[in-house]
């Protein structure tokens, strides 16, 4: 399985998302965490709330998932971590089953 990381300014914004990428069928499933996260940007460091997005996938979409984010989303350079993860048999299926 894929997970996909990304976070946004907004809990509604990080919402948006999840649901449009869920009803397109490129992700099985969304969660949504509050965090504070600390980076430079430009030449500040930069201490913000921000909402992490965590996206299932079964990755046999994942040009077309990343190329959708990046248009969905707001910021100027999204984060967008693919991280592959192993998972129990049952639940592999039901991701793959939920995709296009």
């Amino acid at each position: 399985m894929l997970l996909v990381l990304t976070s946004f300014s907004s809990k509604g914004k990080a919402l948006r998302v999840a649901k449009i990428l869920v009803e397109e069928k490129l992700v099985a499933c969304a969660s949504i965490h509050s965090c504070v996260s600390v980076y430079s940007w430009k030449g500040w460091l930069k201490e913000e709330c921000e909402w992490e997005l965590v996206l299932k996938s079964s990755g046999k979409n994942k040009k077309k998932l990343e190329a959708r984010l990046k248009a969905l989303h707001s910021f100027e350079l999204p984060q967008i971590v693919f991280l592959n993860a192993e998972v129990g048999k049952e639940y592999a299926e039901w991701v793959e089953g939920e995709e296009k």
